[in-house]
């Protein structure tokens, strides 16, 4: 495995300043399963020998490029805002190759690939891409280290989702404030008491590249003494699949006595999850074997 990652800042003024990031990891992974010849019973055996050889490549590198802008206004509002573009590519890569007819049971220098006599030789592979693309709106704002604010604002496209249905929209909002930094609050044993807010919400896409697309599968057998090739749909497509969101609210007070020697904190949270992503078995009447990726119902949580 190989990592690198690099980030360059320029500050373009004392108040504006842009940060570009650039991490990459590449991985390869290579298997190599021999099965020798061997008999136990008539129901137990491999009558020949065989090699399975498979290789595994995978790919990631995100950009994330980043503007600041930040300032203390009259010295008592300070105002940060970032606006930020992020790219995320993982890809991967596999092909596995098997053939029988090895030399030699015993011999590790003769099983190879190419000293198998087998007449066949079965390949398998594939490679795919998940990309995600962000853009990222936040502000910040605070007076006189009472009052504090925080929206933002997400934008997020994955491929892993048909192109009507692949952006998802994610705001967030934040407040908190500093009661004892009010003039009218006098304690000599609280030293930190703060009410806080916040409601947001969150994108998930962790669902298969290929819950989107449809494939044809392929069987052969023989009939009448002939060899013939079949086509099936071995996988269900769906077209309407999309983010699942999850959203988040609450609301809290933290409280801090004697130089923080004794804390407390008190939250109610409610979380609601819309759309999850799940893989679905489909009816056995349908004919079509396996699971079909779909967003099904939600659940919500609350509490203290």
């Amino acid at each position: 495995e190989i990592f690198s990652n690099t980030q360059l800042d320029y500050q373009i003024t004392p108040s504006l300043k842009f940060t570009s990031q650039l991490g990459v990891s590449y991985s390869t992974q290579r298997r190599r399963r021999f099965f020798p010849q061997y008999e136990l019973d008539a129901n137990s055996r491999n009558d020949e020998n065989n090699l399975r050889v498979r290789i595994d490549e995978k790919f990631d590198y995100v950009i994330n490029n980043t503007l600041i802008w930040e300032k203390t206004l009259l010295d008592k509002h300070y105002l940060n805002v970032m606006a930020g573009f992020l790219f995320d590519s993982v890809n991967q890569e596999w092909i596995q190759s098997e053939r029988s007819g090895l030399p030699s049971d015993t011999d590790v220098t003769l099983q190879t690939l190419g000293a198998a006599t087998g007449a066949q030789v079965l390949v398998d592979g594939n490679r795919g891409t998940d990309n995600v693309l962000s853009n990222i709106l936040r502000t910040i704002y605070s007076f006189d280290n009472r009052y504090f604010l925080t929206s933002s604002v997400r934008i997020d496209k994955s491929s892993k989702f048909p192109s009507d249905k692949n952006t998802g929209i994610f705001p967030s909002f934040s407040f908190a404030w500093d009661i004892d930094s009010e003039r009218f609050f006098n304690s000599k044993s609280i030293n930190n008491l703060r009410l806080r807010f916040g409601a947001g919400s969150v994108g998930n896409q962790n669902i298969s590249r290929e819950g989107q697309f449809f494939s044809v599968g392929n069987d052969d057998g023989v009939i009448g003494g002939q060899q013939v090739v079949s086509n099936f749909l071995g996988t269900f497509g769906n077209r309407e699949l999309t983010w699942e969101t999850v959203k988040d609210k609450n609301i809290g007070l933290e409280l801090g006595m004697f130089g923080n020697a004794i804390t407390f904190t008190a939250e109610y949270y409610e979380k609601t999850s819309e759309d999850l992503l799940f893989d679905v078995k489909l009816p056995s009447l349908t004919g079509i074997p396996g699971t079909v990726a779909r967003n099904i119902g939600g659940f919500q949580s609350k509490g203290f």
